[in-house]
């Protein structure tokens, strides 16, 4: 007898949305890398900085959220790329942006904006001068 699968298994991936800075390249001073991942934040970003080094890593990581809305439905970093550029974040190039994250600056719970950046209240990315 065949059975229907109506209900697949959830994925085990988590997307996250990420955003962190580079620590000593002058090139990437006041620039933010924004990204996409289902692999974890932490690993993602190690393997952009694939040179094993001793101490603290040459990045800081600023923003790891859910990169899913309430109603379960993922949304990709080209969203939130579209999204800075609306908020006067400059694009600089690939997935860098002129801009930094702030806490608690016009952004309440049922902003569209937090809900877009899959954040809660507490949260935002604003363009910094």
């Amino acid at each position: 007898m065949a059975t229907n699968n109506y209900f697949p298994a959830k994925s085990e991936s988590v997307p996250m949305i990420y955003a962190y800075e580079d620590k000593y390249d002058p090139q990437l001073k006041g620039l933010l890398k924004v990204g996409y991942t289902t692999v974890g934040v932490q690993q993602r970003v190690r393997q952009q900085y694939n040179i094993v080094r001793p101490g603290e890593p040459p990045y800081r990581i600023l923003v790891e959220e859910s990169a899913m809305r309430q109603d379960g439905a993922t949304f990709m970093d080209h969203e939130v790329h579209r999204q800075l550029s609306k908020m006067g974040c400059r694009h600089v190039e690939g997935e860098w942006f002129r801009c930094t994250p702030t806490a608690g600056q016009g952004c309440n719970s049922g902003s569209e904006r937090a809900q877009r950046f899959g954040m809660d209240s507490r949260q935002d990315l604003r363009y910094a001068p």
